[in-house]
């Protein structure tokens, strides 16, 4: 039986990759297109969207979602990796180090907003076509430039020396374990991420997450799968179409389904934001921008 397009909100436990997680549902579940919107190191945990069939065309769109994590951190060791899998390079005293709980808030706060960050080296950015962690495992000498990245907030949750716990809010493309590493730096110390939970990713909460155990006791996905608009619904409006303008989407004719889009009196005055079009038992169709009396399609989906 055919997967149906959704989303399952998946909980990927420590020690797997992203990869390996979503290849042992597909073969479970004898799945033909899959994909993950978001890749969570070996060592985190916590949740991974997995994508089924065409709802894999939302993977940029899913991943542009904020996050939030929960992220532990030992003051004092530093790893070439920012994090407890790498190698030990420098350890230090923080006895030495202003560690007081009003000192870390006050430093942690420093990195609220829009900031410059420069990714770790062992990361999956491209280099010349080259994953960076390729060249940091060759021993290659490489240098990332610092990107912007959005920190929305970071709560102090505990403080038991020499470890830290905090909860991070952050936009896409921010790097905990940099973030981590630069925390460190700016205590006077160094510091390594030893654990990482993802807890949220746009309104997909860990509370509605679903276990590597629980899918083994199952055979079918569908009970567990997210509708595609629902996912979306906290950043995308949406259209309700008539069966007459979805099936126009369906047959190509693009420019008679724009003209009908175009005319709704309920169509969203969000210009250039993607407005979700969905039929009336509220399936995704299309993924539309509009600006004005412009329309451009995105996405179309097959249903």
């Amino acid at each position: 039986m055919m997967t149906s397009p959704g989303v399952l909100i998946f909980y990927k436990p420590k020690g797997m990759t992203s990869f390996q997680s979503i290849d042992a549902i597909k073969h479970r579940f004898n799945v033909k297109k899959i994909g993950h919107a978001g890749t969570l190191d070996p060592m985190a945990e916590g949740i991974l969207p997995v994508l089924f069939n065409d709802t894999t065309k939302l993977s940029s769109y899913i991943m542009d979602h904020d996050k939030e994590y929960s992220a532990t951190f030992k003051l004092g060791v530093a790893t070439d990796t920012y994090d407890n899998d790498g190698r030990v390079v420098s350890e230090c005293d923080i006895s030495t180090c202003d560690v007081s709980d009003s000192h870390i808030v006050s430093v942690l706060q420093s990195f609220v907003g829009l900031i410059n960050q420069t990714p770790p080296a062992y990361s999956a950015i491209k280099i010349n076509g080259v994953r960076s962690y390729e060249h940091a495992r060759n021993n290659h000498e490489i240098e990332l430039p610092a990107r912007p990245v959005m920190v929305h907030s970071i709560a102090l949750h505990d403080v038991t020396l020499p470890f830290v716990r905090i909860l991070v809010a952050c936009g896409k493309g921010c790097y905990i374990r940099s973030l981590v590493h630069d925390v460190g730096e700016k205590l006077g110390t160094h510091a390594t991420l030893t654990e990482l939970i993802r807890t949220r990713v746009g309104n997909m909460m860990v509370r509605d997450s679903v276990s590597e155990e629980s899918l083994s006791r199952v055979t079918q996905l569908e009970p567990f799968l997210k509708r595609e608009t629902d996912i979306l619904s906290d950043r995308f409006e949406r259209i309700i179409v008539s069966k007459e303008t979805e099936h126009y989407f369906h047959i190509g004719n693009i420019t008679r389904a724009v003209q009908e889009v175009l005319r709704n009196e309920h169509l969203p005055k969000v210009n250039g934001k993607p407005i979700q079009i969905v039929n009336e038992k509220s399936d995704l169709i299309a993924l539309v921008t509009v600006n004005g009396h412009d329309m451009t399609v995105l996405r179309v989906f097959n249903r």
